[in-house]
């Protein structure tokens, strides 16, 4: 009785674990040298744009136009470029700019959020104290309207479990949204470990929003489930990481670059981690990784997607 008990219990520890982080489908990808490739110099002829300490272009547009941040005296000014002109939009500290599904373009700065009408060539703001550019990160454009936001104020580093905003442009009302537990998406039971912090990185085709879940020691993959208030995530180990000391914890911490979820089945995921691209299929709740040889190209820092096989 008393060995029946004991393997019983070490059953009930082994399916704890395996609950906790599956197993990982190892791909090693070899670099091929492509094509070679051709970079046509150009110049922008503007004052601001030569005088810039730093310029990153920031949005590659439907239109074919290239929008730049040119940053000067620690403010980033906002300048189009057409191929043959070029425009500033003001040294407002601009943030970020995006462009929708519907190809509008958004931007926001210390201003806040706004929205650029091509025929009046102006960005139109939507005034909101709490949608300003130096509280707002991490942004996520949604449908009718929705804009997600990791959002920080003063009294952050006080809060048992730090809120991220939901702002709709059609309305301009802000809802500020504090899940209250954390659910393992493998076996969806309730996790003893609360939620500290949610960053906001895409959003699928079922509507999910995912992001980097954080607890106060460990941080992965996961979604918002609205109808529980709850963050969804998945626990990660196992992962080829060459900087990864596994006797530190049981399972890897993954604080995500990029996030794409496109079709509602695969999560594609960069991490700073140098583990190479990640591949979560949420209906099986497996990993793959691809893990590349050259190490230089194991920080996937971007993810975007060209068409529906190739990004």
């Amino acid at each position: 009785m008393r060995q029946r008990r004991l393997l019983l219990g070490l059953l009930c520890c082994w399916l704890a674990v395996a609950a906790h982080a599956q197993p990982i489908e190892l791909c090693r990808v070899k670099s091929v040298k492509g094509p070679y490739l051709r970079f046509d110099q150009f110049t922008v002829n503007n004052e601001a744009f030569r005088q810039a300490g730093t310029k990153s272009m920031m949005l590659h547009d439907s239109q074919g136009k290239l929008w730049f941040f040119c940053n000067t005296n620690n403010q980033n000014e906002l300048i189009r470029y057409d191929g043959s002109n070029a425009k500033s939009f003001g040294n407002d500290d601009w943030a970020d700019i995006r462009e929708d599904e519907h190809h509008e373009i958004w931007a926001f700065n210390k201003k806040g959020l706004c929205r650029f009408n091509p025929i009046t060539e102006q960005f139109t703001y939507f005034r909101n104290p709490l949608v300003a550019g130096t509280n707002l990160a991490n942004w996520v454009i949604g449908d009718k309207g929705r804009h997600w936001f990791a959002w920080f104020d003063s009294l952050q580093s006080t809060r048992p479990v730090r809120p991220f905003m939901e702002y709709n442009s059609h309305t301009n009302r802000v809802r500020l949204i504090t899940p209250t537990r954390l659910i393992n998406g493998y076996s969806r039971q309730i996790e003893t470990q609360k939620p500290f912090l949610f960053y906001p990185r895409s959003v699928d085709s079922l509507g999910r929003l995912w992001g980097v879940v954080y607890s106060r020691t460990y941080s992965t993959v996961g979604y918002y489930e609205p109808a529980t208030n709850a963050l969804v995530w998945y626990p990660v180990s196992g992962f080829l990481a060459p900087k990864f000391d596994k006797s530190a914890a049981p399972g890897q911490k993954l604080d995500a670059i990029n996030i794409v979820e496109p079709d509602g089945k695969y999560v594609w995921v960069g991490s700073w981690n140098q583990m190479g691209l990640l591949r979560l299929n949420t209906q099986t709740g497996r990993w793959k990784q691809y893990f590349f040889e050259e190490q230089i190209y194991r920080r996937a820092f971007g993810l975007v997607w060209r068409n529906d096989h190739q990004f």
